[in-house]
């Protein structure tokens, strides 16, 4: 195989760049605007759990399930929505998941 070359001084001609119109730039900073609201998200959700982490939030928690046996975790969760003083808050159980029965 023989390689081709090119003349010197030819260059490798492209399309000329496109001008960005108002709409395209509308759009450019809509999906901006999107991404940044899910980066800052997700950075409040690893702020919590960093908090989280910190305290002994766990602890007191595995503690009040040890003493108290026969306490529901909905119960638990939900003395603490109080206790904490939060609002319209609704802590729900879901059922548990159930598997599709394999055929035969």
């Amino acid at each position: 195989m023989t390689k081709t070359t090119k003349p010197a001084g030819e260059k490798k001609t492209r399309a000329p760049r496109k001008e960005k119109t108002a709409a395209d730039l509308q759009a450019e900073i809509a999906a901006t605007k999107k991404k940044l609201q899910l980066l800052e998200a997700q950075t409040h959700s690893v702020e919590i759990n960093d908090q989280i982490n910190k305290s002994n939030i766990a602890a007191t928690y595995k503690s009040i399930k040890g003493n108290l046996k026969k306490v529901s975790d909905l119960a638990i969760l939900t003395a603490v929505v109080k206790a904490a003083g939060i609002k319209r808050i609704e802590i729900t159980e879901k059922p548990a998941a159930t598997r599709k029965k394999k055929a035969a």
